[in-house]
This record gives structure tokens, sequence and C-alpha cells, in this order.
């Protein structure tokens, strides 16, 4: 097994346990590539089969440019090519959607954000 199968089989195991952990959510999760100049990129959706085709597992250079696999990217991409860009050590990427955290969104309650946290991750993503 070569690098990047061992990588996608890692990333197909992410998925799983994310499922076990987190229930049924929607999202993606992604890794940066041996090379570091593309990523791969999995649908999170439930249920997650592990004998999915090859083409349902996407990569991407980092200005967001389909490599391999047959699907549209995620409407999110900019996400995945924007930190992989900034933070050259980042090796992975989740987007994803819990089902606690959309609940709260549903209640239409107005949730006050740690906005100190949230100027953190901005100046750490800017570089």
């Amino acid at each position: 097994m070569d690098d990047l199968d061992e990588l996608k089989d890692k990333l197909a195991t992410a998925v799983q346990i994310l499922r076990w952990e987190l229930a049924d959510m929607w999202g993606h999760i992604s890794c940066r590539s041996p090379r570091g100049d593309s990523f791969l990129i999995l649908p999170l959706r439930p249920p997650y089969d592990h004998t999915l085709p090859q083409d349902e597992l996407l990569e991407y250079d980092l200005d967001g440019r389909l490599i391999s696999g047959r699907r549209d990217p995620p409407a999110e991409i900019f996400f995945f090519t924007a930190l992989y860009k900034a933070k050259k050590d980042a090796g992975a990427v989740i987007h994803c959607h819990p089902p606690a955290a959309v609940a709260l969104v549903a209640t239409g309650k107005k949730n006050r954000a740690d906005i100190s946290a949230r100027d953190q991750v901005r100046k750490e993503c800017a570089g």
C-alpha cells in the first residue's frame, strides 16, 4: 500500500469514527496529501459506506481545482483551500454540522460567541 492509499484508508476510518462519536451529521473531512500541494476530501454524510467507489474521494489542489474524482466540489471548498494555504502545518480540516449545533441554531435565539476566541482564530489563519 503506498502513502496515498494509506491516507485514503485513514480518511475513511476518520469518517467512521466521527459518525460513531457524533452520530449522524453532514459535512466534509479532509487531509493534506503526502506531497503537501493538494488535499483529499470525503463527504461526511450518513451512512458512510467503506465500499464507496474511489471517485467518491476527491483530490483538489490548493486553488480548488479537481485533481481526481468525479463529484462536484463542496460549496464550502474555500474553507479547505484557505486553511491549507494559510496553515502549512495543517494536516486535516473538518467542516461539519453536529446535531447539537444544528439544534441550537434551529431555536432561533441569538447565540453569543466568544469574540476573543474568534479573533485569535482569524489571526492564526492569517499567518
